[in-house]
């Protein structure tokens, strides 16, 4: 896959999370309860856009794949609604996405998935899951930090999950070498 093909990939999947974090990140504040439709537009966005990534066997962003299942818990708890989880979403705001992203990357690093929490192709496995176990450390951190700051949607929302991403992609692009190809 071409460079402009790569990035478009990865560009695509932060269309359902930004489609809902905008409205947040200009109003300064968080009303999940009102962005129940919002949730339910996300998440049928990323169920289409993930969809159609894994047809054209593109590997994806975990931090992305972990905020789409963040969105769909949301529109299950504001769409159905399903007011237990509508309670969680509200108290916690962000930390629940980053325990997401937590999840998946313990789910991908145990289960040894090639690409690991990193989401890197062809790289050795030792590179792939020392890289994920320093996203794991860098996860475990930031979602402390969201708790901590989960009344502030930028300082517990934004920053941290901007830091994760830009973080993965520098752990890439450092571990590149002429044998290795990041993919997402």
């Amino acid at each position: 896959m071409n460079r402009a093909k790569k990035t478009l990939t990865e560009a695509v999947q932060f269309v359902p999370i930004i489609t809902l974090a905008f409205t947040f990140i200009i109003k300064g504040g968080v009303d999940l309860e009102q962005a129940g439709p919002l949730f339910v537009v996300a998440a049928i966005m990323a169920i289409g856009i993930t969809s159609w990534l894994h047809i054209l066997k593109v590997t994806q962003n975990p931090i992305l794949l972990a905020s789409n299942i963040w969105l769909l818990l949301g529109a299950l708890a504001f769409g159905v609604p399903i007011p237990f989880l509508a309670t969680v979403f509200s108290q916690t705001n962000a930390a629940l996405l980053f325990a997401s992203v937590l999840s998946v990357g313990i789910a991908q690093t145990a289960l040894k998935r090639p690409t690991g929490f990193i989401g890197m192709t062809n790289a050795d496995p030792q590179t792939v899951r020392r890289l994920s176990v320093i996203m794991l450390g860098l996860s475990a951190v930031i979602l402390i930090w969201a708790v901590l700051f989960r009344d502030n949607i930028r300082l517990g929302g934004g920053l941290p999950f901007i830091v994760l991403n830009i973080s993965r992609r520098i752990l890439i692009k450092r571990a590149v070498s002429p044998k290795t190809t990041p993919e997402a």
